[in-house]
């Protein structure tokens, strides 16, 4: 997921441009200092989920999934499967951070392993490395991009010009590049040597504008959610659609007749691991696609109080956690589908993952 943590000043015109998608950051106190130390759980937690589960749609029969292990960039964090997620919010003088915490299906974890200033976090494919946007940089530094490493925590800057400000980042699963959002189109950038390139004037179909972009685990397609304002608040249009990450990524451009679009379903997308299924949040209603067939099989309902900002699948497609404002939850798939609070946090969720660590 991936939009994270707009600033306060940009607000009022992102909101303008991508309604209820684009995230903003709360004013609130910083949370308190990182001890390294794991913590018990705020809130009432389940059982962890098996490494391998079976996922139960409501209309298709099971299936067992198997997992894809990720070896944990943290070498303290003891086996299992964990999270990893950051929050970011806005001090009183409006200047911008973010923190990134680890934490396990049960609650416990390790609160801010890293912190830093900044917004539109991602993390990389591996886990390890965080990218962020930070406009303060670019008055001593060329780019106002940088990443950071979450194991030793060396910071490198991104070469290039200032984007000064991206609603959505996506690595590639290669971790050479980045898809960003910018004025409504959506780009390639090259992280070794900072040259971007546009792979979809969203303004030329339509007068359209680009959303959140999701790479799939594969690389071989990227849902993009495209938003369409011209014929009234919401455009019948307005959706998720899904596009050949190779014609994207020719130089020649890719045609938008060419892709492919979930019906009636809009808002944040997150792929599962063996590129599958797509989870899609939109308002009070998470929606599971069959990625192949573009079909529904099954709508999980959500209390108004989830404000979904970000999704992220477990390794064994038995749960999904939700990125709200200040607040992570653990929504199981595999049963009664209530989610469950695992933590409480300053500000916003960002961008969330999950890995597994090996025995």
């Amino acid at each position: 997921m991936k939009k994270h943590c707009l600033p306060k000043l940009m607000r009022t015109t992102a909101c303008a441009l991508f309604g209820a998608l684009v995230a903003g950051c709360a004013v609130a106190p910083p949370p308190s200092r990182d001890t390294g130390i794991p913590t018990s759980a705020h809130v009432p937690s389940p059982s962890p989920p098996a490494a391998t589960s079976i996922i139960i749609p409501s209309t298709t029969p099971t299936g067992v999934v198997e997992p894809t292990p990720t070896i944990a960039p943290f070498p303290q964090i003891p086996a299992g499967e964990w999270l990893l997620f950051a929050n970011c919010w806005s001090d009183e003088s409006l200047l911008l951070h973010w923190s990134v915490s680890v934490v396990s299906p049960d609650g416990s974890g390790f609160d801010r392993i890293r912190n830093g200033t900044g917004f539109a976090l991602a993390f990389s494919q591996s886990h390890s490395r965080l990218i962020a946007v930070d406009p303060d940089r670019s008055q001593s530094r060329q780019s106002d991009l940088y990443i950071v490493d979450l194991v030793t925590g060396d910071v490198s800057d991104v070469p290039g010009d200032p984007i000064h400000h991206s609603v959505y980042l996506d690595w590639a699963p290669d971790e050479n590049a980045v898809t960003l959002n910018l004025d409504g189109d959506l780009y390639l950038l090259d992280l070794t040597i900072g040259n971007m390139r546009r792979m979809l004037d969203c303004e030329a179909v339509d007068n359209g504008s680009c959303g959140q972009a999701v790479w799939s685990p594969d690389r071989q397609r990227i849902t993009i959610n495209l938003g369409f304002a011209r014929s009234g608040p919401v455009d019948q249009r307005t959706g998720i659609y899904i596009l050949d990450a190779e014609c994207l990524l020719s130089s020649g451009g890719c045609p938008f007749a060419r892709s492919q679009r979930v019906p009636e379903r809009a808002g944040l997308s997150a792929w599962s691991p063996d590129g599958k299924f797509i989870a899609v949040a939109e308002h009070s209603l998470l929606s599971i696609v069959d990625a192949s067939e573009l079909s529904t099989i099954r709508e999980i309902p959500l209390d108004s109080a989830v404000s979904v900002r970000s999704l992220a699948w477990s390794s064994g497609h038995a749960a999904l956690a939700i990125g709200s404002w200040g607040r992570l939850y653990l929504l199981p798939l595999d049963g009664p589908s209530i989610p469950t609070l695992l933590r409480s946090v300053a500000g916003e969720i960002g961008p969330i993952a999950w890995f597994v660590v090996p025995p």
